[in-house]
């Protein structure tokens, strides 16, 4: 496939080249496998092959016509047979006058820098890191020095990279000039000694205190007119992060010993932090840094990313040792698959390891090229991997062979650069090898001393990341020092019967046993289908289960019975057996509005050591049809013939398992209201190799009924039902029936009611848990009291002597006017709508919303730059609506500004709209969104917005609308 590509992109016309989507399509492959294999074999994108021909014809052309202007330069090119718009020659030749500029004048400080990045030189500016890209570049584009800049992400993200892409860009655009500054200044170096931070950062007059002998410049003054980055901002300690937001506020600040004089300055702050902003940072500093960018960790990286970055390393060491390396396909598998806490520097170090290992086999075997097998990746590494299901995490579509690196250089440049570390491990190798040859050891002598030597050695790399207890630290903090200690002993019970038991069955043991405890503690049934199938297919689980279990009613004080032992057998059972690749699984999907799906999936399978909870994210403005074809093709690329399980927070999310299902033909079930809790339990079930996507599901619905009905829950998507009893569900539960229909009547009512006896065959408690499964009981009325905890009970002889008003009090809250009744009226106020105006820029309107809302009270100032950095990334619209809109931190109380316009404005690109909505909402506040949908897709509803001529009656439409239109 390689030799293709290159004779493809060797045979394409040098002025119009091949993108890697054409590319694709000659080879019927997809766009990513194309961009892969052109990174691997050094090549550039499309744009930038046909950069270097278009800027010699322009210059030729310019040469002879220096004055020609772009519209005819352009008619020019296309005329030598380019197909280039004006815009792209604009752009081309704003970069020939830049590097013009650059060459005339070098900055010797920046000069002595060895490497240069480009945001394009990222892995992920156009994928996972796109929208961080958008804000970098907005940032350093803003007027008049740029917004100071906060980037925020776990260690080894690649965070100082970018910054050092930030300023190459701020260059290249003529937004700095060559030689400006660019200034770093590690916080941990002086976070315990506030009087030397000072001093740094601001230096001293002659004599401002002893020792003083001279002037000294601080750092702040190097980095006057350019870029200042303070990396690990969170070691500043507070009299530091204040002098900074004075810095910032005023423009302007004294060195040590000055009393009168102050010296101006023109700056940029660029400050990262891998510390939670609210803790680490003061509020006054935090508030002062407008612009905040989010690195994801590797974990939330595609898989094709990773592909990449793995390759670009590899390609580094294959340069370092002048030597072709060979990553076989099982290894190159667990550095795709593997936990990586410590991100791309761990996966860096972690390479490192696997190359000098290998090295010391390419020494002792005399071989002209390394090969990487999973015996030479650490320990750790292959620990974690062999514990994960590469299949379902979609690993087999990226690796068909063993990956081969070649040590030819090309010019193309490696992004994310990492400081080396031990850069002559290899060298060393080398030497101990001869020294020892020339000792008179044999090769196998030598081999077994190189390699324990060079584990001491290499430890370092990764000892930092190598944390074996980590899961089980979590694991102590969330079910308490009684279940851990009983957990402990019976894994002792357990191994002494089981040879082969997995140390990894203890995070999900412990979750389950505390979850067990838990419900048998409150009295709570646990039923388990496969009882009878586990005690007589699995006899030597069950009986180590009911040792296991004795343990714990010793230990806990409570008896466990044969259902909850059948599932404590099955973890046994799953956790001692060889995992067969070909092993499938339930899929688990973490499908939720936001970024809150993707931490919950990330706690889950760090806690118990998995890989198994997949996040997909669903931006607050994107369509549920675009929503649904994403969820669709991760279901299909992941699904193992085991079904699918959605697990989801609300709105249209909720409907996408039937479509699915109908579409592909996959098992798909959902469960709404998701929460970190139910993500947990989830997968600790669905490790379990025998469970069933019916177990799975019907497990969980139980558990949610159980904790939703605590409480009456008049918001839940469920019908509501009200149950009523007697001996045989025949008799007088019939009568209360009807009784109970004749006051849902009167009061209006949306409720069903359902007749359940004590008598009957399965039971009342299995029938009214069925009954919850499907429906929201809201009350139980009759002559027998379930005692069922959250559902409130009401003796038949109350309501017949009409004590019934609180059993009214619930049906009001399910009244069908009620029901219909829009939440948007709570966010609705006069001052904030606008009618008729007759603004014409985007800016105007969105000033007037902000300001509207700050007079008000419900917003902070820092709000219309929150706004400002939504829209720079790219217009919001939802439905037939604009809906510019900031971030909640800065929202004070809910609220939503209308604005009706006179005449329609293009909002953004080929949107134009004459209603805009500006939501102001907290975190707290999704309860509103499913009715801001309901309105911004309605075409009805902004049919008769643009014929309101009053406030009065824009707030009647929005509050009486019922359904979406269809």
């Amino acid at each position: 496939m390689e030799e293709k590509i290159l004779e493809i992109i060797g045979q394409e016309d040098k002025r119009n080249p091949l993108t890697d989507e054409k590319i694709s399509k000659l080879l019927s492959i997809s766009r990513e496998e194309v961009c892969s294999l052109r990174f691997k074999l050094g090549i550039s994108d499309s744009r930038e092959r046909r950069k270097n021909v278009l800027i010699k014809d322009i210059e030729a052309i310019r040469q002879k016509n220096p004055n020609i202007s772009e519209r005819k330069l352009t008619v020019k090119l296309n005329e030598l047979g380019y197909q280039v718009s004006r815009y792209i020659v604009s752009s081309i030749n704003k970069e020939i006058f830049i590097e013009d500029k650059r060459v005339k004048k070098q900055s010797k400080e920046n000069a002595d820098r060895k490497d240069h990045f480009s945001f394009d030189e990222i892995i992920g500016s156009y994928g996972s890191l796109k929208m961080q890209i958008s804000q970098a570049k907005a940032a350093m584009l803003y007027p008049p020095h740029g917004l100071h800049t906060l980037i925020h992400g776990p260690s080894g993200v690649g965070k100082n990279q970018l910054v050092e892409a930030m300023y190459d860009y701020a260059i290249s655009v003529g937004r700095l000039e060559r030689d400006s500054p660019f200034i770093i200044f590690n916080c941990a170096d002086y976070a315990d000694n506030p009087q030397l931070l000072m001093s740094q950062l601001f230096g001293y007059k002659k004599g401002a205190f002893t020792g003083a002998y001279d002037d000294k410049e601080g750092i702040v003054e190097k980095a006057n007119n350019g870029v200042l980055f303070l990396d690990e901002v969170h070691r500043l300690p507070s009299e530091g992060q204040e002098m900074l937001f004075y810095l910032i506020d005023k423009g302007s600040y004294r060195k040590l010993g000055e009393t009168e004089s102050s010296h101006e300055m023109n700056f940029m702050l660029i400050a990262a932090t891998t510390e939670d902003l609210d803790s680490s940072l003061l509020i006054t500093f935090r508030r002062r840094i407008p612009m905040v960018i989010d690195i994801p960790p590797l974990s939330q990286r595609p898989l094709s990313e990773r592909l990449m970055i793995i390759q670009q390393f590899l390609k580094k060491e294959a340069l370092r040792i002048n030597r072709r390396i060979i990553v076989k396909k099982e290894a190159l598998k667990y550095l795709l698959c593997y936990l990586c806490p410590g991100n791309i520097g761990q996966l860096r170090s972690d390479i490192q390891v696997a190359c000098a290992h290998s090295f010391l086999k390419y020494i002792a075997e005399e071989k002209y090229e390394l090969t990487i097998d999973v015996e030479d990746l650490p320990s750790y590494v292959k620990n974690i991997a062999s514990n994960l299901n590469t299949k379902n995490m979609g690993i087999s579509c990226y690796i068909e062979n063993d990956l081969i690196i070649s040590n030819i250089k090309t010019e193309n440049k490696m992004d994310l650069e990492l400081p080396l570390q031990d850069s002559n491990i290899y060298q060393v190798i080398e030497n101990r090898y001869q020294e020892l040859m020339e000792s008179g050891y044999y090769k196998d002598e030598i081999y077994e001393l190189i390699d324990g030597e060079m584990n001491k050695q290499l430890k370092h790399l990764f000892k930092k990341y190598e944390d074996k207890n980590v899961n089980q630290r979590n694991i102590d903090d969330i079910v308490g020092t009684q279940i851990i200690r009983t957990v402990r002993k019976s894994m002792i019970l357990a191994k002494q019967s089981i040879n082969n038991l997995s140390t990894s069955i203890y995070s999900p043991l412990c979750l389950h046993v505390s979850a067990a405890f838990e419900r048998l503690k409150n009295n709570k049934l646990i039923f388990n289908p496969q009882l009878e199938k586990i005690k007589n297919n699995y006899p030597l689980e069950f009986k180590t289960a009911q040792k296991m279990a004795l343990q714990y009613e010793s230990d806990l004080n409570i008896k466990f019975p044969d259902e909850e032992i059948a599932f404590i057998a099955m973890y046994l059972k799953t956790f001692s057996q060889k995992k067969e690749e070909s092993e499938s699984r339930i899929v688990v999907i973490v499908l939720t509005h936001g970024d809150v799906g993707i931490a919950m999936a990330e706690v889950a399978n760090k806690l118990l050591n998995v890989n198994m909870a997949i996040a997909i994210k669903v931006a607050l403005d994107e369509s549920p049809k675009d929503a649904l074809i994403k969820t669709q093709h991760v279901i299909e690329q992941l699904d193992e013939g085991r079904g699918c399980l959605i697990l989801t927070d609300m709105g249209s999310l909720v409907t996408f398992g039937d479509t699915i299902s109908k579409n592909t033909g996959i098992d798909v079930r959902t469960i709404s209201r998701v929460d970190t809790v139910m993500v947990i339990d989830a997968i600790r079930r669905a490790i379990i190799s025998e469970t069933t996507l019916d177990d799975l599901e019907e497990a969980l619905n139980a558990e949610r009924m159980i904790n939703f009905h605590r409480n009456i829950q008049s918001e839940s998507p469920l019908k509501p039902v009200i149950i009523t009893t007697c001996m045989t569900g025949h008799g007088s539960a019939l009568i209360i029936k009807g009784r109970i229909e004749e006051i849902v009547k009167e009061e209006n009512a949306k409720v069903e009611v359902i007749p359940i006896g004590a008598m009957s065959e399965e039971g009342i408690e299995k029938n009214l848990g069925k009954i919850k499964w499907k429906n929201n009981v809201i009350a139980i009325v009759g002559n027998i009291n379930v005692e069922h905890s959250g559902i409130p009970f009401f003796p038949l002889k109350d309501i017949i002597y009409g004590n019934d008003q609180d059993l009214r009090t619930i049906l009001q809250e399910f009244s069908k006017e009620k029901l219909t009744k829009s939440r948007l009226k709570e966010l609705l106020f006069d001052e904030l709508i606008f009618c008729e105006e007759e603004k014409v820029f985007k800016n105007n309107i969105i000033d007037l919303q902000v300001q509207a809302l700050i007079k008000q009270g419900f917003v902070e100032e820092q709000y219309l730059l929150d706004v400002y950095k939504r829209e720079a990334m790219e217009g919001t619209v939802l439905g037939y609506f604009a809906i510019p809109h900031g971030f909640p931190e800065h929202v004070t109380k809910p609220a939503v500004s209308i604005v009706r316009l006179k005449e329609p404005i293009l909002w953004e690109k080929d949107f134009e709209t004459r209603i805009i909505f500006m939501p102001a909402l907290k975190e707290d506040s999704s309860t509103y969104t499913r009715d801001l949908f309901k309105v911004c897709t309605d075409k009805n509803v902004y049919q008769q917005l643009l014929e309101a001529t009053k406030v009065e009656e824009i707030k009647e439409i929005i509050l009486n609308i019922k359904k979406p239109s269809i």
